[in-house]
């Protein structure tokens, strides 16, 4: 009896460690709004990024990477799930907000999607989401989440539910007339009640409180705005407003700082991924995927003090760097904590450079797509959509290898489940994806597909086709172009030059204009009709076109519609109100820096340790 509880016993250890050991860790980095040429490895000569640089030599750097959609909420819709944006109803949405707008609205990832946190979770493995998550929040009550990370596979979340916001006044006149009222009168009596009820209720739209402020709401937006034409920006707000509906850092469910200030979050994020990778590695029983999401570099711009001025160059380039920074100390932590060589890391940005984006100062505060055209909101333009990315897997990605065939942000997720060996028996739900482990393993040289479509909204801006008659060429067809007022600026005109997918930004060309993007990657000289190629590729890429529109259903965009996109007082966390630091409160302040600061102990060794132990 005694050898068979022993044999039993050691059945069972070895096959916990063949969970731990034989499936890869697996940690996803993704920058918010980095150009393709932001990175000394991608091209950049202003400054070095050295830990990315670093993450690119050791594994294979991805230089022809398509994101889905050229905003943020779609593009890591379709990296989550593996599908078009549209599928889910994730899409920019015409005659309504871009993307997801409001922390307390009901729009959002549907519940029915399976992201790869979902699948692997499934599959046994430990996970977690830091950073910006920006995918909507609940449905029917605060901490339902049926939009958020907890309810797509993600055990635990430490970030911001939507995403980076400005705090400066600097909204145009009609909003702050709307707003003026609210923010003055009314809104520090709704705190009040709410924070003399006293109750302890959870999303009740009894409270006094909540039904002041729906009703308020709902009357200003659609009486002045909701029927109005969609450039009116009938879900916009105040960005002082902001401060209470969407300025807050969550973990799990609780609100941690409302509204958060910014210096200091890149650590505070930084610090509780490496936390979570130390505690993984210690445990050894199980597999784990981590997604840490970076802030950086959306505006707001801000760092840590450390780094202000750090690369001699612009404040844009320091908030690159301090993320550079954090990827190397996550590195570092996965090298210290000895799994290092059995994880897989993934880098990426989620879509291009916001182009023309220009401080209050002057200083210009968006990145470089270099050598593509186009940026952030052009959801046909290359600088909109080509990103770096990069994967490292020690002992099956080869060093250095560079991968310069299409491929897409979609098969992210058939990767991760490739490398885990995860079948879930799916078969359900189409996947647009297509691994890319055979590619990046050096077992193949053919790109992972032949033909991508790139969306803006519910529209079709461009298409992409990668002949296997014509070896390392690479086609793309442009249907519709932004709508520049001055063409030399690639700038629509509006307050941060951003582009929309309709109307009067857009403008679609009678005869669509072909490009090989290997000999022409600027897009500056179409193929002419006369050139014999453009009779050939043409009309293949056409019907390749007519087949995926065929095959791919577009969902009501989630965000379209007035209920689900703008505030619903049962979404609001009525007995957390008493967090809310005010209207008032200086997100650019150090109260937070030097809160989390003193609480932290510096290395023993100070190997190259610098200021207040950020900065290796």
């Amino acid at each position: 009896m005694k050898m068979l509880l022993l044999i039993t016993a050691s059945a069972l250890l070895c096959w916990s460690s063949s969970l731990a050991g034989d499936r890869p860790n697996i940690v996803v980095l993704l920058a918010d709004d980095l150009g393709y040429g932001d990175l000394s490895c991608f091209g950049n000569r202003s400054f070095s990024t050295s830990h990315l640089d670093r993450l690119a030599a050791s594994g294979a750097r991805l230089t022809h990477h398509v994101a889905a959609a050229a905003v943020c909420a779609p593009s890591r819709t379709a990296l989550l799930t593996g599908r078009y944006p549209v599928r889910t109803g994730m899409q920019e949405s015409r005659g309504g907000p871009p993307v997801v707008r409001n922390v307390f609205g009901a729009g959002g990832l549907p519940q029915t999607e399976r992201t790869f946190g979902r699948r692997l979770q499934d599959a046994g493995y430990r996970t977690q989401f830091v950073g910006k998550w920006h995918q909507g929040w609940s449905c029917r009550v605060w901490d339902d989440q049926c939009h958020g990370p907890r309810e797509h596979g993600f055990q635990t979340f430490f970030g911001l539910p939507l995403t980076l916001q400005e705090e400066e006044d600097v909204d145009p006149p009609s909003r702050r007339e709307r707003d003026g009222p609210f923010v003055k009168h009314v809104l520090s009596e709704v705190l009040r009640a709410g924070a003399e009820a006293g109750d302890g209720s959870k999303g009740s739209c009894e409270r006094p409180s909540a039904t002041k402020l729906w009703h308020l709401w709902l009357d200003m937006t659609r009486a002045t705005y909701y029927d109005a034409t969609p450039r009116r920006e009938w879900w916009g707000h105040t960005l002082v407003m902001d401060k209470f509906l969407n300025h807050m850092l969550v973990r799990n469910g609780e609100i941690k700082s409302w509204p958060y200030q910014l210096v200091g979050l890149t650590q505070r994020l930084l610090d509780e991924s490496q936390r979570f990778i130390r505690g993984q590695a210690a445990r050894g029983d199980a597999p784990f995927l981590l997604v840490h999401s970076f802030l950086h570099p959306h505006t707001p711009l801000f760092t840590a003090p450390v780094f202000a001025n750090a690369s001699g160059h612009s404040r844009y380039a320091d908030n690159v760097l301090e993320m550079d920074w954090a990827v190397g100390q996550l590195l570092d932590t996965l090298q210290e904590a000895g799994v290092a060589d059995n994880t897989l890391v993934y880098f990426a940005s989620d879509h291009g450079a916001h182009l023309e984006l220009v401080g209050r100062d002057g200083q210009r505060e968006g990145g470089t797509n270099a050598p593509f055209a186009g940026g952030k909101g052009q959801g046909g333009a290359e600088g909109g959509i080509r990103v770096p990315a990069m994967v490292r897997w020690p002992g099956r990605i080869p060093a250095g290898r560079a991968v310069d065939v299409p491929t897409s942000a979609m098969d992210l997720l058939p990767t991760l489940l490739d490398a885990a060996g995860v079948d879930d028996g799916d078969e359900d739900t189409v996947l647009d994806g297509v691994s890319m482990l055979p590619l990046l393993e050096g077992r193949s040289d053919a790109p992972t597909h032949r033909f991508l479509a790139h969306y803006c909204g519910d529209d079709i801006h461009a298409v992409r086709y990668a002949p296997e008659t014509e070896l390392g060429a690479v086609y793309k067809l442009r249907l519709a172009v932004p709508r520049y007022p001055d063409p030399e600026v690639e700038h629509c005109g509006v307050q941060d030059g951003l582009c929309s997918c309709y109307g009067e930004d857009v403008l679609w060309l009678p005869t669509p204009r072909l490009y090989e993007l290997t000999t022409d990657p600027a897009e500056r000289d179409p193929i002419p009709e006369s050139d014999p190629r453009y009779g050939r590729i043409v009309p293949k890429m056409l019907e390749l076109l007519k087949q995926h529109r065929q095959n791919v259903t577009v969902a009501p965009a989630q965000v379209a519609r007035f209920e689900l996109a703008a505030v619903r007082p049962e979404l609001v966390p009525w007995d957390q109100l008493g967090k809310f630091r005010g209207l008032e409160w200086d997100m650019h302040g150090l109260d937070d820096w030097n809160e989390f600061i003193a609480g932290q102990t510096c290395p023993a060794s100070g190997q190259g340790v610098s200021e207040h132990c950020v900065r290796h």
